[in-house]
């Protein structure tokens, strides 16, 4: 517990705490003091915000909305599947599942991911501490920008800062930290008042939880290696999560599930350390970096489940191949010699913005297709007011057959 000055030498939250505890919470009382989140606030920076303004411990807070044994904390909250926990939550600020759901992660269904894994995991968030393995110290699944916090009133955390392809902010060009800045802990807004005995006197939301220093008064990070395509791409997918489309080429418009669907695969060919190392080595060389590996967090989480030093690693990798669309990532898939079979190793299969490039690897204009591209490209087709029949999809696909499966 600390109860010191922090390295700034300025007083700790809770050296000056105000408010003392109740010592007896009725569960699922409605609070005296409500109000609703904040634009695009992650529904758990909310919930730790209404605890304190309502002078009450995260964790006896949970009582009024949470009548099960454990504790919600041990999950990630803003995935809601209990269904009853998220209806008691929207009991207490007397509003609708409805108006919170934008800002849970499952408002992100359909646009960022496809749905929810059996295991809980949900692709392009960082991965949360209940499925992660080894010390929960070196686990990170909140990330900020100070520049931004400072800006804020009150502070909050957003659903961006979970988003695993977002590194950086684009507004201030500043990489995104996901530890405090003193003390090396990874954010955990859940603990800001554990093992405390008082109430902090500021936002619980705003500090660290190990050693109290503030989000808002780190350091901005710049990198000058960071190219003006990555900057670029960053606020293509930070504005694709709210436009629900993204522009990869001129002329040529991706829906947001598509565009996602499509980066994980590249992610993978730029991840793998055997059949396709030889195209990260290639880009790697032309961004002037090392083709180092990345090392994953004690089990095979992907990109997920990495700290953001190697997530800006990576997406300094594909900013570089999405740029200029689609030359530069046929150039790199020929000087790289990876074959057709390696690129379609994994089961899921690719969008059509992305598999028609890679086909033109091998002469497989007749295979099939799956509903969910053949939908893609009618939409694609839709879009630009033309007619999305069978002849123009085939067209569009590269096939001279298709069959909707």
């Amino acid at each position: 517990m600390i109860t010191s000055n922090n390295l700034d030498g300025d007083p700790h939250p809770f050296e000056t705490a105000i408010i003392e505890p109740q010592k007896k919470i009725e569960p699922l009382l409605t609070p005296i003091i409500r109000f609703l989140p904040e634009s695009d606030e992650l529904l758990s920076s909310w919930l730790f915000r209404l605890a304190w303004m309502n002078a009450e411990k995260i964790h006896t807070f949970r009582k009024r909305c949470w009548n099960k044994t454990g504790s919600p904390w041990s999950r990630n909250i803003n995935l809601p599947v209990d269904i009853e926990f998220f209806q008691n939550i929207a009991n207490l600020s007397r509003t609708s599942c409805e108006r919170l759901y934008p800002h849970t992660l499952l408002g992100l269904e359909g646009i960022l991911f496809d749905k929810v894994k059996k295991s809980g995991k949900v692709d392009g968030i960082l991965a949360s501490r209940h499925y992660a393995y080894g010390n929960n110290r070196a686990h990170h699944s909140l990330q900020y920008c100070s520049e931004c916090i400072q800006e804020q009133t009150p502070v909050h955390f957003k659903r961006t800062s979970m988003i695993t392809y977002l590194v950086g902010c684009p507004k201030h060009r500043s990489v995104y930290r996901d530890t405090c800045y003193q003390c090396g802990h990874p954010v955990k807004i859940h603990l800001s008042d554990s093992g405390q005995k008082y109430i902090p006197r500021i936002n619980p939301v705003s500090f660290c939880h190990y050693c109290g220093s503030l989000w808002g008064q780190a350091p901005k990070q710049e990198l000058p290696e960071l190219s003006d395509e990555f900057w670029s791409l960053q606020g293509k997918i930070q504005e694709t999560l709210h436009t629900n489309w993204l522009q990869i080429s001129d002329g040529e418009q991706l829906y947001a599930l598509s565009f996602f669907n499509g980066l994980r695969h590249i992610i993978r060919y730029i991840m793998n350390n055997t059949y396709t190392a030889s195209l990260r080595e290639v880009i790697a060389k032309e961004l002037g970096i090392l083709p180092l590996g990345f090392v994953q967090n004690g089990y095979q989480g992907g990109m997920d489940s990495l700290s953001i030093g190697d997530r800006i690693t990576i997406m300094q990798y594909v900013s570089w191949l999405l740029s200029e669309w689609p030359s530069r990532f046929n150039w790199a898939l020929k000087k790289s010699g990876i074959s057709y079979s390696y690129l379609c190793t994994y089961r899921d299969a690719h969008p059509y913005w992305l598999a028609k490039e890679i086909w033109q690897t091998k002469d497989v204009k007749h295979t099939t297709i799956s509903r969910d591209e053949y939908q893609a490209a009618g939409q694609y087709l839709q879009q630009r007011g033309l007619d999305p029949n069978r002849f123009a999809i085939n067209k569009l696909l590269g096939r001279w057959y298709t069959k909707n499966d």
